[in-house]
């Protein structure tokens, strides 16, 4: 299992990516840890997939909706949230 953690905030990311490694020692996730929505954007233009996502909500450069709206456009497999009816109700939410 491949899981990525994207946080500006190095030392809130390294937390995550520890309580991911020791949440269930059989799965031996393999956590990857990025400080900038743009280099985990990077890593996916490298090939690089992963099965799950950590994104902190907001980040200088790029909120986590844009960088789910930048990963399906470079394409990925797996359900992002943006391809469900929670997308639609979040930007209603977000409008009022």
């Amino acid at each position: 299992m491949r899981i990525a953690v994207c946080d500006d905030a190095s030392t809130d990311g390294e937390m995550l990516a520890g309580l991911c490694r020791r949440f269930d020692p059989e799965l031996s996730p393999e956590v990857a840890v990025f400080t900038s929505g743009r280099s985990l954007l990077d890593a996916y233009d490298r090939g690089e997939r992963f099965d799950i996502l950590f994104l902190d909500v907001e980040m200088p450069e790029k909120t986590a909706i844009a960088i789910l709206a930048d990963k399906e456009e470079i394409g990925s497999c797996g359900n992002t949230g943006l391809q469900s009816d929670f997308l639609r109700f979040l930007i209603g939410d977000l409008a009022k």
